[in-house]
């Protein structure tokens, strides 16, 4: 403070460059997982596209996803939708990338491990991977991420192609973000009555915050929480 009794202006203007640089975050409302077993339940068996949004809400809470790597046109530029190529499966100690027509989709599904390698991804470090067991995943994200590998698979997608995709006609159309809001509020509009959250406390942001508390709660450390968080 000065003698004036106001802050000193090169601190003031010091702290307005912090504020425009670091925004005060946006509380949002916990996701119930029963809202992400509605949305698999009411479109995991209907058209490509239903299921692909289904499948990318199981990803994003597993894999504590941001907006802009589970689904096309978010705001944050500072990631990318993960591609097929960023999946890797382990069996024992071999490792095979999720592209590669070699390995058959009986190997898929009695792989021990399945991770995501960042590549250009927010706060990430290139190369870097984050994955699940099968012995300790949920047995719904292991049956997720196998059946929409598959699809990709059989569909013959390059490596290139986004997780995010479906296919409509003869072309890879990505899944774009509304659309997941929209299976997100639709679920919260069906199920309001079990958990008390409507359609608009949530949002895409909502599946990172319940996860990320479903890991403080089963006791994993803080630090290990805020790597996974990125």
């Amino acid at each position: 403070m000065n003698a004036l009794g106001t802050l000193n202006f090169h601190l003031n203007r010091q702290l307005n460059a912090y504020n425009k640089e670091d925004p005060s975050p946006i509380c949002v409302m916990l996701c119930p997982l029963a809202i992400l077993l509605w949305i698999q339940q009411a479109l995991g068996r209907g058209k490509d596209t239903g299921r692909a949004i289904a499948n990318l809400c199981i990803l994003a809470f597993f894999f504590l996803l941001w907006t802009g790597e589970n689904s096309a046109g978010g705001r944050d530029t500072c990631s990318t939708p993960f591609c097929l190529w960023d999946v890797n499966f382990h069996r024992g100690e071999r490792r095979y990338h999720a592209h590669r027509r070699s390995i058959t989709d009986a190997y898929i599904d009695a792989t021990d491990f399945i991770g995501l390698r960042f590549d250009d991804h927010k706060n990430a470090i290139k190369g870097e991977q984050m994955g699940h067991g099968r012995f300790f995943a949920d047995a719904i994200l292991v049956a997720v991420i196998s059946n929409h590998m598959k699809y990709l698979r059989f569909h013959r997608a390059s490596a290139d192609v986004p997780l995010c995709a479906a296919l409509e006609g003869e072309r890879w159309r990505s899944v774009q973000l509304p659309e997941i809001m929209a299976a997100l509020q639709a679920a919260a509009c069906t199920i309001r009555h079990c958990h008390g959250v409507t359609p608009n406390d949530i949002s895409t942001r909502s599946m990172r915050s319940v996860k990320t508390m479903a890991l403080f709660l089963a006791g994993i450390r803080g630090e290990c929480v805020k790597i996974l968080e990125r």
